[in-house]
């Protein structure tokens, strides 16, 4: 379902309840029915919002958990390319990253293909480095592949030395939010701090980087759900 059809989905499911309720229980008012029905919508919708986000948070985090296991082992730590390629070649196989790569402080990074860059300016390394937490990007289309990049950093000794960078398929973070339902067509889907979707059933909306708080601005259709977002 598009996001452009959730607002009416949800309008329409709760006036076929109030009809239902005003024709069983006469006695009520139908203000007072659409007020409870609406009501309890609301909560409903709220409490399994709450329930998925705990599902997706989890997942998320057993993704972050194999990343942070590949950075603890002696081999990456001790900062030596020729004896981290061959583990990391090793847990690209056992975990199907696309590639995996290492950066030094300064955001050089070689990765498993021999590829050499700088991304000493990406959010990803910056969080990594700073907060020494793992984090994911937003989906980045490299060919025909949307890849989200995973960074954590490397300790020796307690101290940082490094960052360890994995590129996995997208899909994989696409298929934990595309099996949420609600109901019979509703679904869910996933935005960035910006509002930006990075994960969605239509995934051309990920591709097109669909921002439905911007849209807002000139569809006035969207602003309910936009300020929902917010």
């Amino acid at each position: 379902m598009s996001k452009k059809s959730i607002g009416r989905f949800i309008g329409i499911s709760i006036s076929l309840l109030i009809i239902i309720a005003c024709g069983t229980l006469g006695y009520m008012s139908y203000t007072r029915a659409a007020s409870t029905m609406q009501n309890n919508i609301s909560q409903m919708l709220k409490e399994q919002t709450k329930a998925y986000a705990t599902t997706i948070a989890a997942k998320s985090e057993k993704i972050a958990a194999e990343l942070e296991s590949c950075a603890a082992k002696i081999r990456i730590r001790n900062m030596v390319w020729e004896e981290q390629k061959s583990a990391l070649l090793e847990d690209v196989e056992r975990f199907g990253y696309i590639k995996m790569g290492v950066a030094d402080l300064s955001g050089n990074v070689i990765y498993t293909d021999e590829i050499r860059e700088n991304v000493s300016d990406n959010k990803y390394f910056k969080l990594a480095i700073q907060n020494g937490e793992t984090c994911f990007s937003d989906p980045i289309q490299e060919g025909n592949q949307l890849v989200v990049y995973m960074a954590t950093p490397i300790k020796n000794e307690g101290n940082p030395v490094g960052v360890l960078i994995a590129a996995f398929d997208h899909k994989r973070i696409n298929d934990i939010v595309s099996e949420i339902q609600f109901g019979k067509t509703g679904s869910a889907y996933m935005i960035n701090n910006d509002g930006i979707t990075v994960a969605h059933r239509d995934i051309q909306l990920v591709i097109d980087k669909d921002n439905t708080i911007k849209s807002a601005e000139d569809t006035p259709e969207l602003q309910d759900l936009a300020k929902l977002e917010q």
